[in-house]
């Protein structure tokens, strides 16, 4: 090959890796959120050896919300010798379970335990691989508290707040108020009065009682003169007794209800992060943003410029 045909190739080749550059450098980043100020946290997930110690709770899960002290987990692991679950919470509450495999080193195995206060909790496990070293397993967060809820229509939908409730054992009754999400209101200041409750007897006749989930309807629309809006609402648990088990319980996963009972309400449209330098089109662009670009458009520049010089040469 020709020293001129070497050179056109090579000039081709390095276009091709600027186009890259450039298309990789502008394309957006896929499942990756940081809100302002906050640290970005990247999370890496990296399939496991088939011959490395691996465990993982299939149960319970995590973020998951439970309402009773017990309960019972269970366990994937696999070339493992031992396995202990390791769970603290509030209080300084620090317990190890030991797990007997039984000799048998890949499947499932189930164990118990015992939460003491409301609270969150981190499960932990640990144990040794099949040649008797140190082996970390998942660890997850749970929280228990003596009972929690989701909104089924959070939505702009012009009705009342639907809930479904789960709860604990000594919950037999609740109670809920709600609290402005605009930025004009106080934040703090409760808007039912009085708030919405339901207690022992009423309670216990709501169906589901028995499992320990209800559905419940806040009448927003029938008795209080709530305006329209977008709010969050709060949980109260009562023991049979009327006396309060927890309160300040809110929505599962932060879901908020937007209130609109007449319709033609739109709720306000998030502001834009403020990343330092200006908004076209409701995209905010950040100096980093233009930095980057222009890097891109002076590196094709100025190949493309010795390309162009080049061409030039080979045709004289």
């Amino acid at each position: 090959m020709s020293r001129v045909k070497k050179r056109v190739w090579g000039i081709v080749g390095l276009l091709a890796v600027a186009a890259m550059t450039i298309t990789a450098a502008i394309m957006p980043t896929v499942g990756v959120y940081a809100a302002a100020s906050a640290d970005l946290l990247i999370q890496i997930e990296v399939e496991s050896i088939e011959e490395d110690f691996g465990a993982s709770f299939t149960n319970p899960t995590d973020g998951a919300n439970l309402t009773h002290a017990t309960g019972t987990g269970r366990i994937h692991y696999n070339n493992a010798k031992s396995i202990r679950v390791n769970i603290t919470g509030p209080g300084g509450y620090n317990v190890d379970i030991d797990i007997d495999l039984e000799g048998v080193t890949d499947g499932y195995v189930d164990f118990t335990y015992l939460l003491d206060e409301y609270g969150d909790y981190v499960f932990t496990i640990t144990g040794t691989d099949l040649d008797d070293g140190p082996a970390f397993g998942q660890s997850i967060t749970v929280h228990y508290h003596s009972g929690n809820f989701d909104i089924e229509n959070s939505g702009n939908k012009g009705e009342n707040p639907r809930l479904t409730v789960n709860f604990g054992p000594e919950v037999c009754g609740v109670g809920f108020q709600l609290y402005s999400l605009d930025p004009a209101d106080d934040p703090d200041l409760p808007l039912l009065d009085p708030a919405f409750t339901i207690l022992d007897p009423e309670f216990k006749e709501l169906p589901g009682f028995a499992t320990g989930t209800v559905t419940i309807s806040i009448p927003l629309i029938e008795e209080y003169d709530l305006p329209a809006g977008v709010y969050r609402i709060v949980m109260t648990t009562y023991d049979c007794d009327g006396s309060v088990i927890e309160d300040g319980l809110e929505a599962n996963d932060g879901a908020y209800f937007i209130f609109n009972p007449d319709g033609g309400y739109v709720p306000p449209e998030p502001d834009v992060p403020d990343t330092g330098l200006f908004t076209i089109g409701g995209i905010s662009i950040a100096r980093s943003d233009l930095i980057i670009t222009g890097i891109c458009v002076a590196l094709a520049l100025i190949i493309v410029y010795f390309f162009l010089r080049t061409r030039r040469k080979i045709r004289a």
